[in-house]
């Protein structure tokens, strides 16, 4: 998500490259997840590598996810996929050998539009009589306990991420952000974000966690730019009809048809590139 924001507001005033150290390391988040259990509103966007990640980690079809754990939203300009962050509920059946439970959507968080800085933000939810290491409200009414929740859906019992090893990119840049120039971008550390004290040094290519980080780098860059094409034309389509369906052309290309896990000669960058030009193409 994009910022309209003074980047000397939310930061430390310097910005960094991939191989500088910055504070960011929260020494694995240790006995703190407030981020992924707060209403972040619409702010963890998803890119198609983070879609890919994710029906590796789950085993479901980015289509299976939509409305259990990810949504469409109308953000920056475009129609663009981002993580459920609102609060919801979870009922659970009491019964003598153990309890059922359901999940229900109650609201699912806004957020504004910004431009110019992409970065992930923390927004506290109201709580009230919190009641277990993820931070929930309970109401229990006979057998049935309603458990009130915000935050990722994919945070477990214990406020561990239980995907880790997918997680989205803004999850592996948090607390950090981008900043771009021109057709490049550089990092930048948000100051207020993380509530987690004494930071450690890291350097920032070890704390995205990411590999072929050259790779993924230059993808990161063309779908930025693509973004900003896709949004301008969209603006110029003339009527919502047309734009839509430039929209919902970009959702179908990028999200919705499969990549390839193991396509032998190529990687998701490759599939990428080839979808990209087949986008630019089309608008």
């Amino acid at each position: 998500m994009l910022r309209y924001e003074d980047i000397k507001d939310f930061s430390d005033g310097r910005l960094y490259e991939l191989n500088d150290m910055v504070k960011a390391d929260c020494q694995d988040c240790r006995n703190c997840h407030k981020c992924c259990s707060s209403d972040m509103g619409k702010s963890i966007t998803l890119d198609p590598l983070d879609i890919f990640r994710l029906t590796q980690a789950t085993g479901r079809a980015f289509t299976e996810m939509l409305g259990r754990e990810i949504e469409l939203s109308f953000i920056d300009g475009i129609i663009i996929p981002n993580m459920l962050m609102g609060e919801y509920t979870v009922t659970e059946t009491q019964s003598g050998t153990g309890g059922e439970q359901q999940t229900i959507d109650d609201e699912t968080g806004t957020g504004g539009e910004q431009q110019t800085i992409s970065s992930a933000t923390g927004t506290n939810s109201g709580q009230q009589t919190v009641s277990s290491e993820t931070g929930s409200e309970q109401q229990e009414t006979g057998s049935v306990k309603v458990i009130k929740k915000a935050g990722c859906r994919f945070l477990n019992d214990a406020g561990r991420c239980s995907i880790h090893p997918y997680r989205p990119g803004i999850c592996r840049l948090f607390p950090l952000g981008r900043i771009y120039e021109g057709r490049t971008f550089k990092y930048f550390l948000q100051v207020n974000e993380c509530s987690k004290k004494n930071r450690t040094k890291v350097k920032v290519s070890k704390w995205i966690d990411t590999e072929d980080i050259e790779k993924y780098t230059a993808f990161v860059t063309k779908w930025h730019n693509f973004l900003k094409l896709v949004a301008k034309k969209g603006a110029e389509a003339g009527d919502e009809t047309k734009a839509k369906e430039i929209f919902m052309f970009v959702i179908n290309t990028f999200y919705v048809v499969p990549y390839e896990k193991n396509m032998e000669g190529t990687d998701f960058y490759k599939q990428f590139d080839l979808r990209l030009k087949t986008a630019i193409q089309y608008l």
